[in-house]
C-alpha cells in the first residue's frame, strides 16, 4: 500500500483540526521503506489496470537537438499508446526513472590531500539521486539551439519561447518607480506577501470571478506561478505518490514531481473533445491512489479553455477521492471568446479541495519582474506557506506594489492584450494554411498548437529551423501525449508571424 493510499483510507476519520491527508509528511528514517521510483512497478502492484494504461519512462521526453543537417524525412507515426484520437487513453509515467549505479568506494588518505586530486567521478557521487531523474528543460534547450543557429549566421524567427514582447501598462511602470523610492520598500516584505498586494488579489478574484477569499489565510504572494507550482508539489507529494496530469502538459509539472520522486499518470486529450479531459473515464483505482490533479486552463500548449462542467467534475472527484485539485491559471484573462476564462475557485465547493496558481507575467507583460500568487483552501495554504517560507525567495516589495496596481485596475489592458493575441493567432493560422498546415482551434493563451505532417514532431521541428529558419517546440516536449504536434509562440508581431508562415510555405517543396 502506498503512502497516498494509506492516507486516503483514514482521511474520512480526520477531524477538522487535523492536517489534511494530502499534505506530504516527513518519514521516519529509522523505519521508512524507500521506494525507488526508477523501478517500473507492475500494473498489479501499482493497482493500475494493464489494459488502458502504458507504463513509460519520464526520461523518454527528448531534449532539443543541436544544429544538424536537415532532416527531410519525418514519417514516423505517432505511437498507438499516445494516440490523441482515444479520449480514454492514458499514459503512466514514473518520475525520476534514471537508475544511478553506486559510486565506487574511495580510500581517504590520512594526510591532507590537495583538492585538485579529487576526480570528477568522486565529486559527482555527492549529487543526490533524485537529481538524476529530473528531465531536461526543453525551453532552455530551445534557447541554446536558437543561439547556436544565430551564431552560425542563420536568420531565425524564434517562435519557441513564451517571453512577452511588449510593455506593461504605464500606470504599473509608474507604480514600480514610485515604490522604488518608498523607504517602506527598502525592508524585507512579509513572508506571505504585502497586505496591500494580497488585498488586491482578493479584490481581483471577487470582481472578476465572484470568489471571496481571506487575504490572510487563503493567499500567498509568489515570484510567479512557477514558484507556486514547485511549492504546491513539494507540500503535497511524497516519494512514490501519484500526480495526475492532463496531456499535453507544461513540462514543469513533470520536473517538479521528479524532484520529490513522485509518479505521474497522464490523461490523454484530443481535438475532438477540444483538448479537455474525460475525467470520469479515468480508472477509479487511479483516483484512489492520486494525491493531486493538476489542470491548466487556459492551456499551454493547446489553447483549450475550461468549461464549468470540467471544473465541477474535478471538484466532485476531489471530494470523493480526497484528491487536491490545482488549476494553473497563469493565462487568466487571456481568452479569445465572448465568455472570458473562468476560475476553478468559482466552482461551488472548490475551496474545500482546491488551489489555484496565478501569474502577473502574462496578464500585464511583466515576466521579468516575477510576480504571482497562490490561492485556495486555508488548511492547504498554511502548509504551502510553510514550505514556501523555507524554499523560496520573497517577491520583491516594489513588484508587489506594481502588481497591486494592476490587479486593482479595470483589467481593460488585459482584455486588449487578449485581443492582440487572438489577432496573432488568426494571422498565423491563415498563413500556415497556405502551406497546407492547420492549427487546432484555440480559445485563449499565448500559443498555437499544430499537428505535423506524418507525425514525427522532433524531425519536423528540426526541418522547420533548418529549411525555413523558424524555431518551434516539439509537442513531445510537453509529455508523450503531445507527440505528433508542434507549438508556435504568438509572442511576435502579426507581420513576423505572417513572415514565418511564408517561409514555411516557400520551403515546403514536396516535403509533405
Amino acid at each position: 500500500m502506498t503512502q497516498a493510499t494509506a492516507a486516503k483510507t483514514t482521511a474520512s476519520a480526520q477531524t477538522a483540526t487535523s492536517a489534511p491527508a494530502n499534505i506530504a509528511l516527513a518519514t521516519d528514517t529509522a523505519t521508512a521503506t524507500v521506494v525507488n521510483p526508477a523501478v517500473t512497478v507492475p500494473a498489479s502492484a501499482a493497482h493500475v489496470p494493464a489494459a488502458p494504461a502504458t507504463i513509460i519512462s519520464a526520461a523518454t521526453v527528448p531534449a532539443a537537438s543541436t544544429p544538424a543537417a536537415a532532416v527531410p524525412a519525418f514519417a514516423a507515426p505517432v505511437p498507438a499508446a499516445y494516440a490523441t484520437t482515444t479520449p480514454t487513453a492514458a499514459v503512466l509515467a514514473l518520475a525520476a526513472p534514471v537508475s544511478v549505479p553506486a559510486a565506487p568506494a574511495t580510500t581517504i588518505p590520512i594526510a591532507p590531500a590537495s583538492a585538485t586530486t579529487a576526480t570528477a567521478q568522486g565529486i559527482t557521487a555527492n549529487i543526490a539521486n533524485r537529481v538524476r531523474g529530473i528531465p531536461a528543460n526543453p525551453f532552455a534547450a530551445a534557447n541554446a539551439q536558437v543561439a547556436d543557429y544565430r551564431a552560425a549566421g542563420h536568420d531565425i524567427i524564434d517562435l519557441s519561447q513564451g517571453n512577452p514582447d511588449g510593455e506593461p501598462p504605464q500606470f504599473m511602470i509608474d507604480a514600480l518607480a514610485e515604490a522604488a523610492q518608498d523607504p517602506a520598500d527598502f525592508k524585507y516584505p512579509a513572508f506571505s506577501g504585502k497586505p496591500a498586494f494580497l488585498k488586491a488579489a482578493a479584490g481581483w478574484y471577487r470582481r472578476e470571478f465572484g470568489v471571496t477569499l481571506d487575504p490572510t489565510t487563503q493567499l500567498l504572494a509568489t515570484a510567479g506561478a512557477s514558484v507556486g507550482i514547485s511549492a504546491v508539489i513539494q507540500t503535497l507529494v511524497n516519494a512514490d505518490d501519484l500526480v495526475v496530469l492532463v496531456g499535453p502538459y507544461y513540462p514543469q509539472y513533470e520536473g517538479s514531481t521528479a524532484v520529490v520522486q513522485g509518479r505521474i499518470y497522464t490523461i490523454a486529450t484530443n481535438p475532438e473533445r477540444g483538448f479537455l479531459p474525460d475525467l470520469d473515464a479515468v480508472p477509479q483505482e487511479i483516483w484512489d491512489q492520486a494525491k493531486l490533479l493538476i489542470l491548466n486552463y487556459p492551456n499551454n500548449p493547446t489553447g483549450a479553455v475550461a468549461t464549468p462542467e470540467l471544473f465541477e467534475t474535478a471538484v466532485r472527484i476531489g471530494k470523493e477521492h480526497h484528491v487536491v485539485i490545482v488549476n494553473d491559471f497563469a493565462y487568466a484573462g487571456i481568452g479569445y471568446d465572448a465568455q472570458p476564462p473562468i476560475s476553478l475557485l468559482s466552482t461551488p465547493g472548490a475551496l474545500d479541495v482546491s488551489l489555484e496558481l496565478c501569474s502577473l507575467s502574462k496578464m500585464y507583460m511583466i515576466a521579468g519582474w516575477r510576480g504571482g500568487f497562490v490561492a485556495g483552501n486555508a488548511q492547504l495554504m498554511t502548509a504551502v506557506k510553510s514550505v514556501h517560507a523555507q524554499t523560496s525567495l520573497l517577491v520583491s516589495s516594489i513588484v508587489q506594489d506594481a502588481g497591486a496596481a494592476g490587479l486593482n485596475s479595470d483589467q481593460s489592458t488585459v482584455r486588449a492584450l487578449a485581443n492582440r493575441y487572438h489577432r496573432r493567432y488568426l494571422a498565423l493560422r491563415d498563413g500556415l494554411a497556405e502551406a497546407d498546415l492547420h492549427l487546432t482551434d484555440s480559445h485563449g493563451g499565448l500559443f498555437a498548437w499544430m499537428p505535423v505532417p506524418n507525425g514525427d514532431d522532433q524531425a519536423f521541428a528540426r526541418w522547420l529551423i533548418d529549411k525555413a529558419g523558424v524555431a518551434v517546440i516539439p509537442g513531445s516536449d510537453f509529455g508523450p501525449t503531445g507527440a505528433g504536434y508542434v507549438r508556435f509562440s504568438l509572442l511576435m508581431p502579426e507581420e513576423t508571424l505572417a513572415q514565418a508562415a511564408h517561409r514555411i510555405r516557400d520551403a515546403r517543396g514536396d516535403a509533405w
